[in-house]
């Protein structure tokens, strides 16, 4: 993958990112508002002088119950057939679960006489008896969808541009297993947006419960997620455990991916490898293809000699904190000149040879 390619992936997650927040925030503050009208609109509504009902005024009628069906799928969905004045039939998507006093789709029967609440051309409830239940077309329902796909696409949004924020921070550096500081945040948002989803549109009848809902779901989200990354941030401010890699001196001359690290003048900006030989370790600006399998072979041009002076004191795993470069799979090989802290990132697969040329030229043995 060329450099091109590995800085325009970040930056188009960003801007995808950007626009899908951007998205969520339009829904939630031009069609949310509407929504929200609307319900209030059929509240205020007028009831209407029968028989003459009007669009702008609440109309409740008798309609006979022709039919009734459960239609199944993720969710199941309850609908009524309803006719009035010898009118066609038409069906009706019911909400499920009644309110003031029960459920009317199980109640009924074909046959049945109901009354409908119809407003704007639409039935909008169904009573029978003492038993109402609204339809999936009640004004105080059309919050829903506007709330929580709005919610859920600024979740997404908000997963994208923290991912984008992490590369960027720490762009050029190793890779680290398991970064908690992408997978916490990203984790809860995604989390959060799901479920503020499901809780507006299968849960809540209002829009002050989905907005309770959603902070109840935020709350639960933050008390897990807020303790983990405490644990996690205490977990890496510990001394990372060392690797166990035994030295293996190359026979010949070898070129692996790696790269010194550290204020020192051998750390040469663009040497991406290593030359690897009995009693030698130097620093190469990169390789040709060596086949599948095989590491490349070295290019001519400039080395840069590692010092004797330079004394390798443990393997272990990259950490978010270490300076940028190396391999994408790559040990640390912490090494000390002198007063001076040095880092090598090395591939996995090559770090027994590293350590064979360093400690067969170095003047004190790895501990």
């Amino acid at each position: 993958m060329s450099a091109v390619t590995q800085r325009r992936r970040p930056a188009l997650v960003g801007g995808i990112g950007g626009v899908v927040l951007l998205a969520g925030a339009g829904i939630l503050a031009l069609l949310l508002p509407g929504a929200v009208q609307e319900g209030r609109d059929y509240d205020a509504a007028p009831r209407c002088p029968a028989p003459q009902p009007e669009p702008e005024c609440r109309w409740q009628g008798p309609v006979t119950v022709t039919d009734k069906e459960y239609r199944s799928g993720r969710p199941g969905s309850y609908h009524l057939q309803l006719t009035r004045g010898g009118r066609a039939p038409q069906w009706v998507k019911m909400k499920e679960g009644g309110f003031g006093g029960g459920d009317v789709y199980e109640a009924v029967d074909p046959g049945d006489t109901a009354a409908a609440t119809y407003w704007r051309g639409g039935v909008r409830e169904v009573a029978f008896g003492e038993l109402r239940q609204r339809t999936e077309d009640h004004p105080a329902l059309a919050y829903r969808l506007p709330y929580g796909g709005g919610l859920a696409l600024l979740s997404v949004g908000a997963c994208l541009l923290s991912a984008y924020r992490h590369v960027r921070r720490f762009a050029g550096r190793p890779p680290v297993r398991n970064d908690w500081r992408v997978s916490i945040p990203v984790a809860s948002c995604v989390l959060f947006g799901v479920a503020s989803l499901v809780i507006s549109m299968y849960v809540t009848d209002s829009l002050t419960s989905a907005l309770a809902g959603s902070a109840a779901a935020g709350a639960v989200i933050l008390a897990v997620a807020l303790p983990r990354a405490a644990v996690q941030r205490r977990r890496e401010r510990r001394p990372s455990p060392a690797i166990p890699v035994p030295p293996q001196v190359p026979y010949g001359e070898v070129v692996v991916p790696g790269k010194v690290l550290g204020d020192v003048p051998y750390a040469l900006r663009g040497h991406t490898h290593l030359v690897a030989a009995p009693g030698v370790l130097a620093s190469v600006p990169g390789g040709r293809p060596a086949g599948r399998g095989k590491y490349p072979k070295p290019l001519p041009g400039p080395r840069a000699f590692l010092p004797p002076t330079l004394i390798p004191l443990r393997v272990r795993a990259p950490r978010a904190e270490d300076p940028a470069g190396g391999p994408k799979k790559c040990h640390i090989i912490e090494c000390r000149d002198g007063d001076r802290q040095v880092f090598l990132a090395v591939d996995e697969q090559a770090t027994g040879q590293v350590l064979g040329a360093l400690t067969s030229r170095s003047p004190a043995p790895m501990p």
